[in-house]
Protein backbone atom coordinates (compact mmCIF):
# COMPACT_ATOMS: atom_id res chain seq x y z
CA UNK A 1 0.00 0.00 0.00
CA UNK A 2 2.82 2.36 0.92
CA UNK A 3 4.58 1.73 -2.39
CA UNK A 4 1.40 2.55 -4.34
CA UNK A 5 1.07 5.86 -2.48
CA UNK A 6 4.70 6.70 -3.20
CA UNK A 7 4.27 5.91 -6.87
CA UNK A 8 1.16 8.08 -7.01
CA UNK A 9 2.96 10.97 -5.33
CA UNK A 10 5.94 10.64 -7.71
CA UNK A 11 3.62 10.55 -10.71
CA UNK A 12 1.83 13.71 -9.55
CA UNK A 13 5.15 15.46 -9.00
CA UNK A 14 6.31 14.47 -12.48
CA UNK A 15 3.12 15.79 -14.08
CA UNK A 16 3.41 19.04 -12.11
CA UNK A 17 7.04 19.47 -13.19
CA UNK A 18 6.12 18.93 -16.85
CA UNK A 19 3.32 21.47 -16.62
CA UNK A 20 5.64 23.95 -14.91
CA UNK A 21 8.30 23.52 -17.60
CA UNK A 22 5.70 23.99 -20.37
CA UNK A 23 4.34 27.16 -18.82
CA UNK A 24 7.86 28.64 -18.71
CA UNK A 25 8.85 27.62 -22.23
CA UNK A 26 10.21 30.24 -24.62
CA UNK A 27 7.50 32.63 -25.75
CA UNK A 28 4.37 33.73 -23.91
CA UNK A 29 1.77 31.14 -22.99
CA UNK A 30 -1.91 31.56 -22.25
CA UNK A 31 -3.73 30.73 -19.01
CA UNK A 32 -7.06 31.75 -20.43
CA UNK A 33 -10.26 31.18 -18.50
CA UNK A 34 -13.21 31.53 -20.85
CA UNK A 35 -15.44 32.77 -18.01
CA UNK A 36 -13.19 35.77 -17.37
CA UNK A 37 -13.51 37.50 -20.75
CA UNK A 38 -17.00 39.00 -20.45
CA UNK A 39 -16.92 42.78 -20.79
CA UNK A 40 -19.45 45.56 -20.87
CA UNK A 41 -20.77 47.10 -24.04
CA UNK A 42 -19.09 50.05 -25.68
CA UNK A 43 -21.56 52.92 -25.80
CA UNK A 44 -21.01 53.71 -29.47
CA UNK A 45 -23.45 53.37 -32.34
CA UNK A 46 -23.04 50.00 -34.08
CA UNK A 47 -22.69 49.75 -37.87
CA UNK A 48 -22.74 46.75 -40.20
CA UNK A 49 -19.60 46.55 -42.37
CA UNK A 50 -19.42 44.89 -45.80
CA UNK A 51 -18.35 41.26 -45.95
CA UNK A 52 -15.05 42.24 -47.59
CA UNK A 53 -14.15 44.34 -44.53
CA UNK A 54 -14.83 41.39 -42.22
CA UNK A 55 -12.71 39.16 -44.46
CA UNK A 56 -9.84 41.64 -44.16
CA UNK A 57 -10.28 41.69 -40.38
CA UNK A 58 -10.13 37.88 -40.24
CA UNK A 59 -7.01 37.79 -42.42
CA UNK A 60 -5.04 40.66 -40.88
CA UNK A 61 -6.55 41.38 -37.46
CA UNK A 62 -4.47 39.05 -35.26
CA UNK A 63 -1.23 39.98 -37.01
CA UNK A 64 -1.96 43.71 -36.70
CA UNK A 65 -2.78 43.39 -33.00
CA UNK A 66 0.45 41.45 -32.39
CA UNK A 67 2.49 44.16 -34.14
CA UNK A 68 0.77 46.87 -32.09
CA UNK A 69 1.48 45.06 -28.82
CA UNK A 70 5.12 44.95 -29.87
CA UNK A 71 5.17 48.71 -29.12
CA UNK A 72 2.74 49.40 -26.25
CA UNK A 73 4.39 52.76 -25.54
CA UNK A 74 3.31 54.19 -28.90
CA UNK A 75 -0.29 53.08 -28.31
CA UNK A 76 -0.28 54.38 -24.70
CA UNK A 77 -1.03 50.88 -23.39
CA UNK A 78 -0.30 50.44 -19.69
CA UNK A 79 -2.10 47.16 -19.07
CA UNK A 80 -3.21 44.19 -21.18
CA UNK A 81 -3.33 40.40 -21.01
CA UNK A 82 -2.67 37.87 -23.75
CA UNK A 83 -5.35 35.75 -22.05
CA UNK A 84 -8.03 38.36 -22.74
CA UNK A 85 -7.94 40.04 -26.14
CA UNK A 86 -11.21 40.62 -27.94
CA UNK A 87 -12.37 42.46 -31.02
CA UNK A 88 -15.62 44.40 -30.79
CA UNK A 89 -18.17 45.23 -33.47
CA UNK A 90 -17.25 48.27 -35.60
CA UNK A 91 -18.27 51.89 -35.60
CA UNK A 92 -17.66 54.74 -38.02
CA UNK A 93 -16.52 58.31 -37.37
CA UNK A 94 -18.97 60.86 -38.72
CA UNK A 95 -18.27 64.27 -40.21
CA UNK A 96 -20.56 67.16 -39.32
CA UNK A 97 -21.62 68.95 -42.51
CA UNK A 98 -22.52 72.60 -42.91
CA UNK A 99 -26.25 71.73 -43.13
CA UNK A 100 -26.11 69.93 -39.78
CA UNK A 101 -26.32 66.48 -41.31
CA UNK A 102 -23.83 63.71 -40.59
CA UNK A 103 -21.84 61.84 -43.20
CA UNK A 104 -19.05 59.29 -42.99
CA UNK A 105 -16.41 57.57 -45.08
CA UNK A 106 -16.20 53.79 -45.36
CA UNK A 107 -13.56 53.37 -42.66
CA UNK A 108 -14.61 50.77 -40.09
CA UNK A 109 -13.12 51.01 -36.61
CA UNK A 110 -13.02 47.73 -34.65
CA UNK A 111 -12.07 48.36 -30.97
CA UNK A 112 -9.61 45.89 -29.46
CA UNK A 113 -10.15 45.36 -25.72
CA UNK A 114 -8.27 43.68 -22.89
CA UNK A 115 -8.77 43.80 -19.12
CA UNK A 116 -11.89 45.94 -19.49
CA UNK A 117 -10.00 48.60 -21.47
CA UNK A 118 -9.85 49.60 -25.12
CA UNK A 119 -6.27 49.28 -26.38
CA UNK A 120 -6.70 50.79 -29.87
CA UNK A 121 -8.81 50.23 -32.97
CA UNK A 122 -8.25 48.16 -36.08
CA UNK A 123 -9.10 50.50 -38.95
CA UNK A 124 -10.38 48.69 -42.04
CA UNK A 125 -10.35 50.90 -45.15
CA UNK A 126 -10.11 50.74 -48.94
CA UNK A 127 -6.74 51.41 -50.54
CA UNK A 128 -6.23 53.02 -53.94
CA UNK A 129 -6.65 49.72 -55.79
CA UNK A 130 -10.00 48.94 -54.19
CA UNK A 131 -8.81 46.41 -51.61
CA UNK A 132 -9.43 46.56 -47.88
CA UNK A 133 -6.41 47.02 -45.61
CA UNK A 134 -5.99 47.10 -41.84
CA UNK A 135 -4.38 50.02 -39.99
CA UNK A 136 -4.66 51.24 -36.39
CA UNK A 137 -5.35 54.40 -34.41
CA UNK A 138 -4.05 55.43 -30.98
CA UNK A 139 -7.42 56.05 -29.31
CA UNK A 140 -7.77 53.52 -26.50
CA UNK A 141 -7.88 55.97 -23.59
CA UNK A 142 -10.60 58.06 -25.21
CA UNK A 143 -12.77 55.06 -26.14
CA UNK A 144 -12.40 53.39 -22.74
CA UNK A 145 -14.37 56.29 -21.29
CA UNK A 146 -17.38 55.07 -23.27
CA UNK A 147 -17.38 51.53 -21.86
CA UNK A 148 -20.54 50.52 -20.02
CA UNK A 149 -24.17 49.68 -20.62
CA UNK A 150 -25.62 53.18 -20.89
CA UNK A 151 -26.92 55.22 -23.81
CA UNK A 152 -25.86 54.94 -27.42
CA UNK A 153 -23.44 57.58 -28.74
CA UNK A 154 -22.26 58.79 -32.10
CA UNK A 155 -18.64 59.90 -32.56
CA UNK A 156 -18.11 62.75 -34.98
CA UNK A 157 -15.43 65.26 -35.93
CA UNK A 158 -16.07 68.98 -35.67
CA UNK A 159 -13.77 70.94 -38.00
CA UNK A 160 -14.58 74.36 -36.60
CA UNK A 161 -15.30 77.44 -38.68
CA UNK A 162 -12.15 77.47 -40.82
CA UNK A 163 -11.41 73.72 -41.22
CA UNK A 164 -7.87 74.25 -39.88
CA UNK A 165 -8.43 72.12 -36.81
CA UNK A 166 -10.47 69.07 -35.89
CA UNK A 167 -11.92 67.81 -32.63
CA UNK A 168 -13.65 64.57 -31.69
CA UNK A 169 -17.09 65.04 -30.17
CA UNK A 170 -19.78 62.68 -28.94
CA UNK A 171 -23.55 63.02 -28.92
CA UNK A 172 -26.10 60.63 -27.50
CA UNK A 173 -28.37 59.23 -30.18
CA UNK A 174 -31.41 56.97 -30.07
CA UNK A 175 -32.45 57.58 -33.67
CA UNK A 176 -31.21 59.24 -36.83
CA UNK A 177 -29.74 62.56 -35.73
CA UNK A 178 -28.90 65.95 -37.12
CA UNK A 179 -28.00 69.34 -35.68
CA UNK A 180 -30.21 72.36 -36.20
CA UNK A 181 -27.79 74.90 -37.69
CA UNK A 182 -29.77 77.88 -36.39
CA UNK A 183 -30.21 76.78 -32.78
CA UNK A 184 -27.27 74.35 -32.47
CA UNK A 185 -29.67 71.84 -30.90
CA UNK A 186 -29.96 68.17 -31.75
CA UNK A 187 -33.00 66.90 -33.64
CA UNK A 188 -33.95 63.27 -34.26
CA UNK A 189 -35.86 61.73 -37.14
CA UNK A 190 -37.14 58.24 -37.95
CA UNK A 191 -37.70 56.52 -34.63
CA UNK A 192 -35.11 53.79 -35.16
CA UNK A 193 -33.48 52.43 -32.02
CA UNK A 194 -29.68 52.40 -32.24
CA UNK A 195 -27.58 49.59 -30.77
CA UNK A 196 -24.33 49.72 -28.80
CA UNK A 197 -21.43 47.67 -30.06
CA UNK A 198 -20.57 44.40 -28.34
CA UNK A 199 -17.83 41.79 -28.52
CA UNK A 200 -17.47 40.34 -32.00
CA UNK A 201 -15.02 37.58 -31.16
CA UNK A 202 -12.24 36.50 -28.82
CA UNK A 203 -8.90 36.44 -30.59
CA UNK A 204 -6.50 35.79 -27.71
CA UNK A 205 -4.97 32.53 -28.97
CA UNK A 206 -4.46 33.85 -32.52
CA UNK A 207 -2.75 37.02 -31.24
CA UNK A 208 -0.51 35.01 -28.93
CA UNK A 209 0.60 32.82 -31.82
CA UNK A 210 1.32 35.82 -34.06
CA UNK A 211 3.14 37.66 -31.26
CA UNK A 212 5.49 34.75 -30.50
CA UNK A 213 6.25 34.36 -34.21
CA UNK A 214 6.97 38.09 -34.42
CA UNK A 215 9.32 38.01 -31.45
CA UNK A 216 11.17 35.04 -32.94
CA UNK A 217 11.58 37.01 -36.18
CA UNK A 218 12.89 39.95 -34.16
CA UNK A 219 15.46 37.73 -32.45
CA UNK A 220 16.61 36.34 -35.80
CA UNK A 221 17.11 39.88 -37.09
CA UNK A 222 19.20 40.79 -34.01
CA UNK A 223 21.41 37.73 -34.49
CA UNK A 224 21.77 38.04 -38.25
CA UNK A 225 22.14 41.63 -39.44
CA UNK A 226 21.41 40.53 -43.00
CA UNK A 227 18.04 39.10 -42.07
CA UNK A 228 15.00 40.93 -43.41
CA UNK A 229 12.49 38.92 -41.38
CA UNK A 230 11.65 41.88 -39.18
CA UNK A 231 12.73 45.52 -39.39
CA UNK A 232 11.41 48.21 -37.08
CA UNK A 233 12.39 51.81 -36.42
CA UNK A 234 10.29 54.53 -34.86
CA UNK A 235 11.67 57.93 -33.93
CA UNK A 236 11.00 58.99 -30.34
CA UNK A 237 8.71 61.96 -30.77
CA UNK A 238 8.00 62.38 -27.06
CA UNK A 239 7.26 66.03 -26.28
CA UNK A 240 7.84 66.90 -29.95
CA UNK A 241 4.29 66.76 -31.31
CA UNK A 242 2.73 70.15 -32.00
CA UNK A 243 -1.02 70.57 -32.58
CA UNK A 244 -2.38 72.60 -35.47
CA UNK A 245 -4.77 74.94 -33.63
CA UNK A 246 -5.82 77.65 -36.13
CA UNK A 247 -2.72 77.58 -38.36
CA UNK A 248 -1.98 76.02 -41.74
CA UNK A 249 -1.17 72.34 -41.28
CA UNK A 250 2.42 72.74 -42.54
CA UNK A 251 3.27 74.97 -39.55
CA UNK A 252 2.72 72.36 -36.77
CA UNK A 253 4.41 69.66 -38.86
CA UNK A 254 7.54 71.79 -39.32
CA UNK A 255 7.47 72.76 -35.63
CA UNK A 256 7.26 69.06 -34.73
CA UNK A 257 10.23 68.19 -36.95
CA UNK A 258 12.20 71.16 -35.59
CA UNK A 259 11.59 70.03 -32.00
CA UNK A 260 12.79 66.52 -32.77
CA UNK A 261 15.85 67.48 -34.82
CA UNK A 262 17.11 70.23 -32.49
CA UNK A 263 15.83 69.14 -29.08
CA UNK A 264 14.35 72.62 -28.59
CA UNK A 265 10.86 71.91 -27.25
CA UNK A 266 9.84 75.57 -27.00
CA UNK A 267 8.68 75.89 -30.63
CA UNK A 268 4.90 76.10 -31.07
CA UNK A 269 2.60 76.70 -34.01
CA UNK A 270 2.06 80.27 -32.83
CA UNK A 271 5.76 81.09 -32.38
CA UNK A 272 6.76 79.50 -35.69
CA UNK A 273 3.99 81.32 -37.55
CA UNK A 274 5.23 84.68 -36.18
CA UNK A 275 8.85 83.80 -36.93
CA UNK A 276 8.05 82.83 -40.50
CA UNK A 277 5.96 85.93 -41.21
CA UNK A 278 8.52 88.33 -39.75
CA UNK A 279 11.81 86.69 -40.73
CA UNK A 280 11.74 83.87 -43.29
CA UNK A 281 8.57 84.78 -45.23
CA UNK A 282 8.16 81.30 -46.75
CA UNK A 283 4.95 80.28 -48.52
CA UNK A 284 4.04 77.50 -46.15
CA UNK A 285 1.26 76.22 -48.42
CA UNK A 286 3.75 74.98 -51.01
CA UNK A 287 6.25 72.13 -50.74
CA UNK A 288 9.04 74.48 -51.85
CA UNK A 289 8.15 76.91 -49.09
CA UNK A 290 8.05 74.15 -46.49
CA UNK A 291 11.48 72.88 -47.53
CA UNK A 292 12.88 76.42 -47.45
CA UNK A 293 11.56 77.01 -43.93
CA UNK A 294 12.87 73.65 -42.66
CA UNK A 295 16.37 74.35 -43.96
CA UNK A 296 16.31 77.98 -42.79
CA UNK A 297 15.42 76.88 -39.26
CA UNK A 298 18.05 74.11 -39.23
CA UNK A 299 21.02 75.17 -41.40
CA UNK A 300 23.24 72.17 -42.23
CA UNK A 301 25.49 70.98 -45.03
CA UNK A 302 23.65 70.81 -48.34
CA UNK A 303 23.85 67.00 -48.49
CA UNK A 304 21.96 66.84 -45.19
CA UNK A 305 19.23 69.29 -46.08
CA UNK A 306 15.58 68.55 -46.65
CA UNK A 307 14.68 68.33 -50.33
CA UNK A 308 11.47 68.80 -52.27
CA UNK A 309 10.57 65.31 -53.59
CA UNK A 310 7.83 64.88 -56.18
CA UNK A 311 7.78 61.10 -56.03
CA UNK A 312 5.49 58.39 -54.71
CA UNK A 313 6.96 57.36 -51.39
CA UNK A 314 8.50 53.89 -51.32
CA UNK A 315 9.55 51.84 -48.35
CA UNK A 316 13.20 52.27 -49.38
CA UNK A 317 12.87 56.07 -49.21
CA UNK A 318 11.05 55.92 -45.85
CA UNK A 319 13.70 53.60 -44.37
CA UNK A 320 16.49 55.89 -45.59
CA UNK A 321 14.92 58.89 -43.88
CA UNK A 322 13.92 57.28 -40.59
CA UNK A 323 17.25 55.45 -40.25
CA UNK A 324 18.99 58.83 -40.67
CA UNK A 325 16.67 60.47 -38.09
CA UNK A 326 14.77 62.55 -40.65
CA UNK A 327 11.01 62.70 -40.03
CA UNK A 328 9.18 63.15 -43.36
CA UNK A 329 6.68 65.92 -44.00
CA UNK A 330 4.00 64.09 -46.01
CA UNK A 331 1.18 65.74 -47.97
CA UNK A 332 -2.09 64.09 -49.00
CA UNK A 333 -5.38 64.93 -50.70
CA UNK A 334 -8.62 64.09 -48.92
CA UNK A 335 -10.46 61.46 -50.97
CA UNK A 336 -13.83 62.94 -50.02
CA UNK A 337 -13.34 66.71 -49.95
CA UNK A 338 -10.26 67.22 -52.12
CA UNK A 339 -8.60 69.27 -49.39
CA UNK A 340 -4.85 68.97 -48.78
CA UNK A 341 -3.42 68.07 -45.37
CA UNK A 342 0.08 67.50 -43.97
CA UNK A 343 1.36 64.72 -41.69
CA UNK A 344 4.66 63.77 -40.09
CA UNK A 345 5.86 60.27 -40.99
CA UNK A 346 8.15 59.11 -38.18
CA UNK A 347 8.46 55.34 -38.23
CA UNK A 348 8.24 52.10 -40.19
CA UNK A 349 7.87 48.40 -39.60
CA UNK A 350 8.33 45.53 -42.02
CA UNK A 351 8.40 41.76 -42.04
CA UNK A 352 7.81 38.98 -44.55
CA UNK A 353 4.07 39.75 -44.62
CA UNK A 354 4.03 43.48 -45.24
CA UNK A 355 4.99 47.01 -44.23
CA UNK A 356 3.51 49.67 -41.94
CA UNK A 357 4.25 53.39 -41.55
CA UNK A 358 3.73 55.54 -38.43
CA UNK A 359 2.08 58.95 -38.80
CA UNK A 360 1.27 61.98 -36.67
CA UNK A 361 -1.73 64.05 -37.70
CA UNK A 362 -1.39 67.65 -36.38
CA UNK A 363 -5.11 67.56 -35.63
CA UNK A 364 -3.94 65.51 -32.65
CA UNK A 365 -3.90 61.83 -33.57
CA UNK A 366 -1.33 59.06 -34.15
CA UNK A 367 -2.03 56.32 -36.67
CA UNK A 368 -0.33 53.31 -38.25
CA UNK A 369 -1.23 52.53 -41.85
CA UNK A 370 -0.05 49.62 -44.01
CA UNK A 371 1.99 50.42 -47.08
CA UNK A 372 0.69 48.79 -50.26
CA UNK A 373 3.67 48.21 -52.57
CA UNK A 374 1.37 47.16 -55.42
CA UNK A 375 -0.54 50.44 -55.38
CA UNK A 376 0.37 53.56 -57.31
CA UNK A 377 0.04 55.93 -54.33
CA UNK A 378 -0.08 55.71 -50.57
CA UNK A 379 -3.16 56.31 -48.41
CA UNK A 380 -3.18 57.38 -44.77
CA UNK A 381 -6.33 57.38 -42.62
CA UNK A 382 -7.11 59.49 -39.56
CA UNK A 383 -10.16 60.91 -37.78
CA UNK A 384 -12.62 59.29 -40.16
CA UNK A 385 -10.87 60.53 -43.31
CA UNK A 386 -8.56 59.11 -45.98
CA UNK A 387 -5.79 61.02 -47.74
CA UNK A 388 -3.97 59.90 -50.87
CA UNK A 389 -0.37 61.02 -51.31
CA UNK A 390 -0.27 64.02 -53.60
CA UNK A 391 2.18 66.72 -54.54
CA UNK A 392 5.60 66.74 -52.96
CA UNK A 393 7.11 65.59 -49.70
CA UNK A 394 9.88 67.16 -47.64
CA UNK A 395 12.57 64.53 -47.07
CA UNK A 396 16.22 63.48 -47.30
CA UNK A 397 16.77 62.07 -50.77
CA UNK A 398 18.66 58.72 -50.89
Amino acid sequence: MGKKICKTVLLCCLIWEILFMYSNAEGISSNKNEDETTIAELQIEKVVPPEEAIECLNNEGAMTIAHNLRDPEFFHISDFSFDDIQIMEPFVVYMLQQDGMFNHNDIYYFPVVSNQKVLFTLDIFLNDVGEYQCGSTVNGERLTELMGNGGCNRIYVDYGANFKSAEYKVIQVDSDTRINAETSTYQTFNDIKKQNIQVLKDISSDVLLEYNQLMNQSKETEVNSRSTQYLYERLDMSYCLVSQADYDCGIPCIATIYRYRTGDRSMTSASLDVLNKNVYKCNIRTTAGQVKLLNSLMPVAIQNQYKEAWINLSHFVVQHNINNKFPILFGGTNLRTGGVHCFVLHGYETNSQGMRWYFFNPWGEDTVTPFNPDGTTYIVTSMGNSWRQSGGSCLLLP
